[in-house]
């Protein structure tokens, strides 16, 4: 009877931080090397973490944009508009 060989593992683990100002994630994958995200959807400049923001449609109540473009898109709307929207933030 032969043995089977047996195959390389990996991992990746992945961190989120859920605040009530701004929110984050970074990973990690097997070789040990942390990665943070520093680039996010409407951010002005690198930082790693974004806006704790939600932008929802009303008619549908599906997500249209997170973090700062929630912010970008939501704020650019006319007033007029806005009320088709629901703008989640702290």
């Amino acid at each position: 009877m032969s043995a089977v060989p047996r195959q390389p593992s990996a991992s990746l683990t992945l961190a989120f931080d859920f605040g009530t100002d701004s929110s984050g994630f970074s990973s990690c994958a097997s070789a040990g090397q942390v990665r943070c995200q520093s680039l996010y959807p409407g951010q002005k400049h690198p930082y790693c973490k974004t806006k704790t923001s939600l932008l929802y449609r009303r008619d549908t109540w599906e997500p249209v944009a997170w973090g700062w473009d929630a912010y970008n898109q939501y704020t650019s709307l006319p007033r007029a508009q806005q009320q088709n929207y629901c703008y989640l933030t702290k």
